[in-house]
């Protein structure tokens, strides 16, 4: 196995020669640990995990979080590690990837927590009346640019106004 559950140091070991692991093998070694009887159930819970929900046509992020105790660490010499496929949070002092002690760079790819999707504008219909007023409340001289509406109806008003003051 990859990861090894250290409860005297509280440490979750990534071992040699492995160099990425995803939350969700993180989580399920965890939690099997934490199921045995002869070790895990002895202990304080190690970690929490979220996620997974299903919001329709997707789901969200899977979220571990190490209590205050714990911390991960890969193997030293490990070059580049990394940790995918959700989010990590918790740890000692708040960190939950332990330095390995070198040289070594973990990264830590964190995943966005689904997707948004809209439907219709977003606009509400307040929204729309208050649009409608100020364009309306809106002086013509401010947009009479060539080629714009406002230029149209600038220049429509002054014909207007012409034809008007020929017929009085």
């Amino acid at each position: 196995m990859s990861i090894v559950i250290n409860p005297t140091e509280k440490i979750v070991s990534i071992t040699s020669p492995t160099v990425s692991v995803s939350i969700q093998e993180l989580v399920n070694a965890i939690r099997d640990w934490e199921d045995e009887l002869s070790t895990g159930m002895l202990q304080e819970k190690v970690i929490d995990a979220t996620g997974k929900d299903n919001l329709g046509s997707v789901s969200t992020a899977i979220t571990l979080k190490l209590s205050a105790e714990w911390q991960i660490q890969f193997w030293s010499g490990v070059g580049i590690g990394y940790v995918s496929g959700g989010n990590i949070a918790g740890g000692v002092g708040g960190n939950p990837i332990k330095p390995t002690g070198g040289s070594d760079t973990i990264i830590v790819t964190n995943q966005a927590g689904g997707v948004i999707v809209a439907t219709g504008s977003g606009v509400t219909a307040q929204d729309k009346t208050d649009i409608a007023s100020l364009v309306w409340e809106e002086t013509e001289t401010s947009h009479a640019t060539g080629g714009t509406t406002g230029a149209a109806l600038t220049t429509a008003k002054k014909k207007a106004k012409a034809a008007a003051d020929n017929t009085q």
